[in-house]
């Protein structure tokens, strides 16, 4: 017995000092792999001619890519130009402590370019516009509209940075954006699918210090998923769409904040074209839950009557200046009654 015992401790003592020298040798060797969904995002940017952009983003495991800290790109750059970030990877020209003031009023937005400011600068973008307004009209309180806009997100995107970092900030109002990038079809599984699987993939706690035993977990979940059926998925496929949409908002009741949902005016809606899934179901979302949808097409109806759709649109989706005008009186409008019920109505007019 204590000749077996002895043979045992040597064996676990062996195996010890491998897996110590396998751990070594990971660090040492082992390069990050990208994330899933970073080199067809990349991919996509190059086809659109996009090259500059890839310079001011970073690859994130969790959120797919993330705005890299203190970018900036030359003014006249085309069509992503000027500021981009600040330290904390927001579109913003100033640093916004986590701790709130007391007296100010927080309001997050989330989406993609068209909040991010797709051929704007920083402070051309209708969440500048509302700041500036909500400011004027409500100088009993400081109004900070926080930028968290980024080119190619999903909604899956956003609600992951939500959970992950814009809590940090203690918003009193979200505002999110989503509704475009959703539909596109990028790889084998939807963000959501992707999100599950990196979460899989991740090993319990006492396991993560350890890079040999991460790489490992690693391995056994891509065995257990076996191989990919093909194809290609869409990104936020509708009944994901509306389920992280209800995700997001449970979120924000949970923490005292309230929500609101942009049915962003796509060109096509202009043009009397069928609604898209996707906005179909932010207005009904918003009609089920107390009209918490803002849908700017209305006003970019009545500004067609005097201005061709080339002075709206840079593109199928993304506006130029009076777009984004349009776009912040629309949210200043849906959110006045909210401003109204906490401070008072407002002490004068301002539009964007």
């Amino acid at each position: 017995m204590r000749s077996l015992a002895k043979k045992f401790a040597l064996s676990a003592l062996a195996l010890f000092g491998v897996a110590l020298m396998a751990e070594v040798g990971l660090r040492w060797t082992d390069k990050p792999a990208p994330s899933m969904l970073f080199a067809p995002f990349a991919a996509h940017m190059t086809k659109n001619h996009l090259d500059d952009f890839l310079g001011v983003v970073r690859d994130d495991p969790e959120l797919f890519w993330v705005l890299a800290p203190n970018q900036r790109l030359p003014d006249d750059a085309w069509p992503i130009r000027g500021l981009i970030s600040n330290a904390a990877g927001l579109r913003e020209d100033h640093e916004i402590a986590p701790e709130k003031p007391a007296g100010e009023v927080r309001i997050l937005f989330l989406g993609d370019s068209c909040t991010f400011g797709f051929g704007s600068l920083a402070n051309e973008s209708f969440v500048e516009l509302a700041e500036r307004a909500l400011n004027a009209r409500y100088p009993q309180v400081h109004t900070e509209c926080i930028n968290a806009g980024v080119p190619g997100y999903s909604l899956y995107q956003g609600w992951r940075w939500l959970e992950m970092r814009g809590w940090d900030y203690a918003p009193d109002l979200v505002v999110a954006t989503f509704g475009w990038n959703d539909d596109r079809s990028w790889a084998d599984l939807s963000d959501l699918q992707h999100g599950r699987r990196k979460q899989a993939a991740t090993p319990p706690r006492g396991l993560r210090r350890s890079l040999l035993a991460r790489r490992l977990w690693e391995a056994g979940v891509r065995l257990g998923a076996g191989k990919s059926a093909g194809g290609k998925s869409v990104r936020v496929p509708p009944g994901e769409f509306a389920e992280i949409l209800g995700c997001l908002q449970r979120s924000a009741a949970v923490r005292g904040a309230e929500t609101r949902v942009v049915a962003w005016p796509m060109r096509r809606d202009l043009a009397g074209e069928p609604p898209t899934p996707y906005r179909e179901i932010l207005l009904d979302f918003g009609a089920a839950h107390g009209g918490i949808c803002i849908d700017p097409l209305p006003k970019f109806r009545q500004a067609l009557e005097r201005h061709g759709p080339e002075e709206l649109y840079i593109d199928q989706g993304h506006v130029r200046p009076l777009g984004n005008q349009l776009v912040a009186t629309a949210v200043v409008e849906a959110i006045d009654p909210w401003f109204e019920s906490r401070f008072g109505a407002p002490e004068k007019e301002a539009k964007p």
